[in-house]
């Protein structure tokens, strides 16, 4: 199949399939009467002649069930589109509306609750993708977890800018793990190989080390920086335009103050 897209591509030569068979059978009638000779050539089969294989599949043989009828005779009906005329109505159509319909349901709905349109921190819309890393709930520099601040920095940061909130599969897994999460992270914010691939025009990675299975849903997006204590994370290897190496807590301290 590659070798006839490759034809079609190069030269703008069909070939059908019989062509195709035609061609190619003196070389695969031969192939398939020689193929299974050098098998039996280069690994000959170390038990070649059983007298116990005949008795051991008649006594399987009458272990097994009668064959049921629906075995017999198996019944399969496929139907493809298609396949039938497309259904005649004329020039007009005449239709009849129903008013008042009473539809039987178990189902009492009490009350709606849905966040509004600025309480949401995904949105497609926006230019600029902020992805929050496990690295946010970890032990910092002075040995102690600062998870508050940090779910206070991000939502401060998303709300002012009107970014996209994105995460890490490792920063979604803490929480069945026991460990330190932001509350406000769901799978629904996962980022990379078994989340969502956004389109966002920008990216900010923070705290994140930018493995291969979240830098793939990346692919989208144009422009990417991220901020890293580790110079040498998976970022700087080619994955982000800008790579900046410093600590998030106070980076973002400080974008937020300019906001």
């Amino acid at each position: 199949l590659l070798a006839l897209s490759i034809v079609e591509e190069v030269a703008g030569q069909t070939i059908s399939w019989g062509e195709w068979f035609i061609g190619f059978a003196p070389v695969g009638i031969l192939l398939f009467l020689l193929v299974p000779l050098l098998g039996y050539w280069i690994y000959p089969p170390q038990v070649k002649v059983s007298r116990d294989i005949s008795h051991w599949a008649s006594g399987e043989l009458g272990k097994l069930d009668k064959i049921s009828r629906k075995e017999v005779r198996p019944w399969i009906m496929s139907v493809e589109s298609g396949c039938a005329a497309a259904i005649e109505l004329g020039d007009s159509v005449s239709w009849e509306a129903i008013s008042d319909l009473e539809i039987a349901t178990n189902t009492t709905v009490k009350t709606i609750e849905a966040t509004s349109g600025g309480d949401q921190t995904i949105r497609p819309d926006s230019d600029l993708l902020f992805v929050a890393g496990a690295g946010w709930t970890k032990k910092q520099a002075d040995n102690s977890v600062k998870a508050d601040k940090a779910a206070a920095l991000i939502l401060d940061f998303i709300n002012r800018r009107k970014a996209s909130l994105g995460s890490s599969k490792s920063m979604v897994d803490l929480g069945s793990e026991g460990q330190a999460v932001l509350p406000f992270l769901t799978h629904l914010h996962q980022i990379g190989q078994t989340g969502a691939t956004p389109r966002h025009l920008k990216g900010l990675a923070t705290c994140c080390h930018g493995e291969e299975p979240h830098a793939v849903g990346w692919r989208f997006i144009k422009e990417r920086r991220a901020i890293n204590m580790d110079a040498n994370c998976g970022w700087a290897h080619g994955k982000a335009d800008v790579l900046y190496v410093a600590d998030a807590f106070e980076v973002m301290e400080k974008v937020n103050e300019k906001l």
